[in-house]
């Protein structure tokens, strides 16, 4: 960039000046203009010696001509400020500003665009600084002023709007923060185009804010394409470019990538260091973050010096009470207690927190962080109580947050939101774990945890029934989401408008959301002095928690249980057992799938482990309870793969035999009602079995009760090969039993009373079971006797399968259920005709059905309990599925289920519960009880599980 000589101004100034006339109060000479763009470029390449001395000629000549009481005056004052302000020296600009304001407003009127230009710049100020509730009204009149004078479709509006999205963002109000983004990016978009810098930077600011909200992918891209955009810029604006390197190295920080993260962090500090400056706070802003690099990469002593570095450099230009220095304090706190400097670190950490809650919300992710920081210094110095106070107080906070962003979010990027609270949620229980009496804050917290998201999106559903015109948007979603599960599960190759669907989904949910204004407050949060209330004296309640723990000197995840009694005073805190103990049990490749799972639930020395590992401990705190009948239990991470009622105690009875047992997705639901399916939607029943898959290649199958054929993932093809291992070619095979299972449910059904639709052969279509709950109300019972599937997350597979429903990323994909004519789709990876079903029905799309007055889903196929266990949200497959597309009660599987001896379960539930009046959970204990009596073996019985 060319810019005048120091030598070239001083002429400048000898040879203008004698001549420079007496101007009005109102108008700037273009003399002194042309003066201050002169300082503007000297600062824009951080020549501020120089930015300072064209702008002292301008003060000289506005004086000379105008006086003080100017608005040439002003232009110089407004100058003055905004060197400052790019020099990092903010609380010296604020005079600055404020004197400019001042005179425009009363000589051009508070209209005026330049009033709000000075407005602008003192609101960024105090924004920077982190003054965020002196900064909003400004900017609020700013922008009034802008839409008046300039009008929406105007660069200054579009600029006050991404300035209002910063803030926002700093206040923690995610929603405001993206709409204000996204409608200065499209202002710029229409009037700029796609490479100007300046759309560039609404890039920037929409990139911080996914990735403030853990939307890495998102940011990702926005940032990437605003780096090509500043790069090929003839004139490279570094101030900007070298605030993208450090968002970018924080992105890849957070993303695990550290090698990137310092590298981008590097460049920046050269870039810095060479052009702008040492002494500036964006130079302090990069030691913090390599030094963040450092702390997590062992490097302490470097770590402790930039961090120094940087809050010297604060102190240096008036910053040390900034939000800025509390951040970099918080870091130092961290490297400390790395270094086990622990009451230093709790000092420290002490006196962020204090400089953080005067400049931000409480509710603000680094305030909560601080929190923590501080009770894990308290917990290493032993003042348990002190630790337990901090995170207390974090606790109360993070609710806050949360019910926040579900008023905003769509499911995947509340998913993304809530892992750093997951994080915090295993340091509760492993504190709990040392100090039992957080033992409540911890079954609190799980009772907030377990299925939030879960909770959250059957809470969406169940709220679009309140109008006509929330109904109509939400059909629109389901429309899209229709779509996108065609997408899903076509081959990648043939995925088309896959990112554009997404997020037009995206924003009809949040639009939804938005549009329910009672949303956050349908999330009831549900305390464990309530689930105590709930309970008789011969009831406990159960959650299963799984945290990563240090007790041992080493790091590994751990399972405890959290139990509750009547007459608790305090949840008790039951410590069980590591994860590896039962994951070992559980994989065991010694022995086949149905000599390990007879192992596991016989007394035999397996089956002792088994309880030993899961219900001895528990047992021993049961004794302590007299009268004990009825069990409420809520399972945790791979506890969802192990029938608990099944479990052998030492003297051979099952669980479920001593005990009335419920399981359900959390022991809140003992609090939270659900309304219940209406009496006309309880008095219809559909069934579907005896399916034709399609493809006249299978061999016709006769029901044979001897039979080994499961109804899952064994196909019929060359050698009969099992499904891991098909080539083209191989075919679900018929399932001759299911065809007998459901006559005898019609019988008894239709025998109860219940109207009764079965579906079989080539009628048990896919389109007819997604018709439920559009133009009809779902059944009140719905019965699907079929091939159930489940695959693993592919990276754990070896080799590459085109196929989506083994392949995909999602899990909800990978988990579902075969209907009529799915050979052709399983083999071909689409439809048998273009835009129609294709015969697979994954969870993903069943999550999209209504069924919202279904009291009973039986899913009589194999693996249907099975799915991705994810964190404090279970299971994600079909049980996930069917319970957020509303229905109470699911029967399913966890293994592959013998066809014989699945419709022998199923006909004895139906007889318990329609000839012998029983309930649901009564019924369904009666038929694992007659099972287990005919079957001598687990694996034939044992498979079958019942969720509330």
């Amino acid at each position: 960039m060319k810019t005048p000589t120091s030598l070239l101004l001083q002429l400048c100034v000898q040879l203008f000046f004698p001549f420079l006339a007496i101007a009005q109060p109102t108008v700037t000479p273009p003399t002194i203009d042309s003066l201050i763009e002169v300082s503007r470029a000297y600062t824009a390449e951080a020549e501020f010696e120089l930015a300072f001395a064209a702008s002292a000629a301008a003060g000289e000549m506005a004086m000379a001509c105008c006086g003080e009481h100017s608005v040439a005056y002003a232009s110089y004052c407004f100058n003055e400020g905004r060197i400052r302000y790019f020099m990092g020296q903010n609380q010296e600009a604020i005079p600055w500003y404020l004197q400019s304001k001042e005179l425009r407003a009363e000589l051009l009127g508070t209209m005026h665009l330049d009033y709000g230009k000075s407005l602008n710049n003192l609101a960024i100020v105090y924004d920077v600084m982190g003054a965020f509730e002196q900064a909003a009204p400004i900017y609020q009149e700013v922008l009034r002023i802008r839409e008046q004078s300039a009008g929406r479709e105007s660069l200054t509006y579009a600029n006050t709007l991404l300035n209002l999205s910063g803030l926002y963002m700093n206040l923690g109000d995610y929603e405001q923060a993206e709409i204000y983004g996204l409608s200065a990016k499209e202002i710029r978009e229409r009037l700029l185009g796609t490479s100007h810098p300046d759309y560039g930077m609404s890039l920037i600011s929409l990139g911080n804010l996914y990735y403030l909200t853990s939307n890495n992918a998102k940011a990702k891209n926005l940032y990437l394409e605003a780096k090509a955009i500043y790069e090929a810029q003839e004139e490279l604006d570094l101030y900007t470019y070298t605030d993208l390197l450090l968002n970018l190295g924080a992105l890849y920080f957070q993303l695990n990538e550290l090698e990137l993260a310092e590298q981008y962090y590097n460049e920046a500090k050269s870039l810095e260091s060479e052009y702008i400056g040492t002494d500036h706070q964006d130079y302090a802003t990069i030691l913090n973050s390599l030094a963040v690099i450092y702390e997590y990469t062992g490097r302490l002593t470097a770590a402790e010096e930039y961090l120094h570095q940087a809050l010297a450099i604060l102190t240096n230009n008036g910053q040390a009470n900034g939000v800025d220095y509390g951040y970099f304090l918080q870091n130092l706190g961290d490297v400390y207690f790395a270094q086990g400097k622990i009451q230093l670190s709790k000092e420290t950490q002490l006196q962020a927190l204090t400089m953080l809650a005067f400049h931000l919300s409480k509710n603000h992710p680094r305030y909560l962080r601080g929190l923590k920081s501080l009770a894990e210094s308290e917990q290493a110095l032993q003042d348990y109580q002190a630790a337990a106070e901090a995170l207390r107080a974090l606790g109360e906070l993070e609710e806050k947050g949360l019910t926040s962003a579900t008023r905003h979010f769509s499911e995947e990027e509340l998913a993304n939101y809530t892992e750093d609270y997951k994080k915090n949620l295993y340091y509760y229980f492993a504190f709990a774990e040392q100090y039992p009496l957080l033992a409540d804050l911890a079954y609190d917290k799980i009772m907030v945890y377990k299925g939030f998201l879960l909770q959250a999106a059957l809470q969406l559903n169940q709220l679009t029934t309140v109008d006509s015109a929330t109904n109509a948007m939400y059909e629109d979603l389901r429309s899209v989401h229709q779509q996108l599960a065609a997408q899903y599960a076509s081959p990648l190759e043939e995925q088309e408008n896959v990112e554009q669907l997404e997020m037009e989904a995206s924003w009809l949910e949040k639009a939804l959301i938005r549009r329910t204004a009672d949303f956050g407050s349908a999330l009831q949060q549900v305390t464990w002095k309530e689930v105590q209330n709930e309970l008789q004296a011969e009831e406990v309640a159960i959650e299963f928690i799984q945290y990563l723990s240090t007790s041992d000197g080493q790091k590994s995840m751990k399972y405890a249980a959290l139990l509750l009694a009547q007459n608790s005073q305090l949840p008790l805190f039951i410590p069980l057992f590591s994860e590896s103990s039962l994951d070992s049990l559980l994989h065991s490749k010694s022995v086949s799938n149905a000599a390990m799972i007879n192992a596991m639930y016989s007394k035999d020395a397996i089956g002792n482990l088994l309880y030993q590992l899961i219900w001895e401990p528990i047992a021993e705190a049961l004794d302590k309870h007299s009268g004990i009948k009825r069990i409420y239990c809520s399972p945790s991470g791979l506890l969802h793969r192990v029938n608990l009622g099944a479990i052998p105690s030492p003297d051979g009875v099952s669980l479920s035999r001593k005990f009335e047992w419920y399981t359900l997705g959390s022991t809140r639901q003992l609090v939270v009602s659900r309304k219940t399916s209406t009496e006309e939607a309880m008095s219809a029943a559909v069934l579907y079995g005896g399916i034709n898959y399609g493809d006249t290649k299978q061999e016709e199958v006769t029901p044979d009760m001897n039979s080994t054929s499961s109804r899952g993932r064994h196909l019929w093809g060359p050698q009969n090969q099992s499904l891991e291992n098909d080539k083209e070619g191989a075919y679900w095979q018929e399932l001759p039993w299911t065809e007998v299972e459901i006559t005898m449910g019609k019988d008894l059904l239709v025998e109860a009373g219940y109207p009764t639709r079965v579906l079989m052969g080539k009628d048990a279509t896919e389109a007819s079971l997604k018709d439920f709950g559009k133009a009809r109300p779902s059944p009140g019972i719905l019965h699907l006797a079929t091939h159930g599937f489940f695959f693993p997350d592919p990276e754990q597979i070896p080799g590459v399968d085109e196929l989506a429903f083994r392949s995909s990323e999602r899990s909800m994909i990978r988990s579902g259920l075969v209907l009529a004519d799915g050979n052709y789709a399983w083999s071909t990876g689409r439809p048998r005709a273009q835009g129609g079903e294709d015969g697979i029905l994954t969870a993903y799309e069943v999550s999209k059905m209504n069924l919202r007055e279904t009291e009973l889903v039986i899913l009589s196929a194999c693996e249907t309990g099975l799915g991705d266990i994810k964190s404090t949200e279970g299971v994600y497959g079909l049980q996930r599925a069917f319970k957020i597309a509303g229905a109470r009660y699911l029967i399913m599987t966890l293994w592959q289920v013998p066809d014989y001896q699945a419709q022998a379960f199923m006909t004895t539930f139906y007889i318990a519960w329609l000839e012998e009046g029983k309930s649901i959970p009564e019924a369904f204990r009666a038929a694992q009880a007659y099972m287990r009596a005919r079957y001598q073996d687990p694996f034939l019985w044992a498979g079958f599980v019942l969720l509330e």
